[in-house]
């Protein structure tokens, strides 16, 4: 471990066990993410018996909050002065009770309907918050162990292989989990459940944090003995933060490819059942879909080390939009017409978009140097935030848009034939739509890595100021 007190990122190697045992965050991540959503809504409708319009307003509310809540966050942390670390700090002190409120989800008193409710509004919002409070300095902590690219980019390749577990772990062992705690009484089930879920949430984050001792620079040390010519204004009023953020071009590129990417994949995941129903005539290919997407993502992540030596994490963004693009449109021209095309064309799509993921907090990490060299102003936390607020925002209006399309094209729920109009929608949303979201991308991406040829340049003038 490091032991002296560094003021400063350095380029150092970040052990291999400790890239372990800081990447237990994202197992954390995914795991909450994948038991709130896949299992809030069905439990407090379906086993508590509550009404799903008053369940859906308060999920709808606790989205719109975390869009407001990401930056006013990310500006918190780069104010943080304390010897745990700006970001350390907020991993060590609030993972245990983000895990206590996880389980409370899900430990609901005996009470009334309304009493149940309002219990189901206060746990579930309050955990979106400390899901806020913990990931965004996790993420910034990625660029404030080290320096070195490489360093970082196997850091995030740890960090994506333990979150992909932590998901599909939960997606594999809940219910299981549910009746071996509770038999037949779900209820009890998912108490048990949702206590071992806190636990193993609490646990990743704050290990993440002893993990990083000594890794994290103190600047705010620096900062009081420097004087007012220091370059670096970390200590910026929000104001000028702001400022600063939206002249960061790097950023804003960086944000437009995790928008883009998201807004393609989210319309496609909400109707994507009814795609495989109607048009593919197979749900049980949604564990061909499920398969496929655990393999590219793993390949595409295993593989990122050495695209981003090669061509750079925006050139590396770039590819996985233009590849990303061509399996989506493959899938639309052909219509999905057999199995085979399907397979094909979403094996390319996968990869192009396992590669966007992978590589986007790495570019959002380039944006920092970016930002620097241009306003002056340091806020790395910030920075990290247009990441989930840009996800955030591209999962509420993709899904939304689909909804809403349901009603013009006269869809039925659980009918045996759709119309051909809403067939035609389902493949659109499932094919077309993706393609042009990552077509966007790589737009995106073919601007940033423009300016990412400078970016080495740029840290050599920031160095000599």
């Amino acid at each position: 471990m490091n032991t002296n007190i560094i003021t400063s990122v350095q380029d150092v190697k970040f052990p291999f066990g400790r890239k372990i045992l800081f990447s237990l965050s994202g197992f954390s991540r995914m795991l909450a993410s994948a038991m709130i959503s896949t299992y809030a809504v069905y439990y407090y409708t379906d086993i508590l018996g509550l009404s799903g319009t008053l369940v859906g307003i308060i999920v709808l509310i606790s989205k719109i909050w975390d869009i407001i809540n990401d930056p006013m966050m990310g500006a918190l942390v780069d104010r943080t002065h304390s010897k745990e670390g700006k970001c350390r700090y907020w991993l060590k002190f609030f993972s245990v009770p983000g895990g206590i409120v996880l389980a409370m989800m899900f430990i609901v008193p005996d009470f009334s309907a309304t009493a149940q409710f309002v219990w189901f509004a206060v746990t579930y919002i309050l955990q979106a918050m400390f899901h806020t409070v913990l990931c965004i300095p996790a993420n910034a902590l990625i660029g404030r162990i080290t320096s070195n690219q490489s360093e970082r980019s196997k850091i995030n390749q740890c960090l994506m292989i333990f979150a992909l577990a932590g998901s599909y772990s939960l997606t594999a062992t809940a219910m299981p989990m549910v009746k071996l705690f509770g038999g037949s009484d779900l209820r009890k089930g998912f108490v048990g459940l949702a206590i071992i879920c806190g636990f193993l949430y609490a646990l990743g984050f704050f290990t993440a944090a002893l993990a990083t001792k000594g890794y994290e620079p103190l600047e705010y040390l620096a900062e009081e003995v420097h004087t007012k010519e220091t370059p670096l204004k970390s200590g910026a009023s929000l104001k000028d933060t702001l400022s600063a953020l939206f002249r960061n071009s790097y950023w804003l590129l960086c944000v437009g490819v995790a928008f883009f990417s998201v807004l393609g994949e989210g319309t496609s995941l909400a109707s994507m059942v009814q795609h495989f129903q109607y048009n593919l005539g197979n749900v049980g290919l949604m564990s061909t879909y499920s398969l496929i997407s655990v393999i590219t993502a793993v390949a595409g992540i295993l593989s990122l080390n050495i695209l981003t030596k090669k061509l750079g994490n925006a050139g590396t963004a770039l590819l996985g939009g233009i590849v990303g693009c061509l399996g989506w449109m493959i899938r639309f021209v052909f219509a999905d017409a057999s199995t085979t095309v399907f397979v094909v064309g979403f094996v390319i799509g996968a990869a192009g978009s396992g590669l966007v993921s992978a590589v986007t907090i790495l570019c959002l990490l380039d944006s920092r140097i970016y930002g620097q060299w241009k306003t002056g102003v340091d806020n790395d936390a910030i920075l990290m935030s247009g990441h989930t607020t840009a996800s955030k925002v591209g999962f509420a209006i993709g899904p939304s848009i689909g909804a809403v399309m349901l009603d013009v094209v006269n869809y039925v729920p659980q009918a045996a034939e759709q119309a051909e109009a809403a067939k035609k929608l389902f493949l659109v949303e499932n094919t077309l739509i993706p393609a042009l979201g990552y077509a966007l991308v790589a737009i995106c991406a073919f601007l940033m890595a423009r300016l990412e040829k400078k970016l080495p340049q740029m840290k050599a003038e920031l160095e000599n100021r």
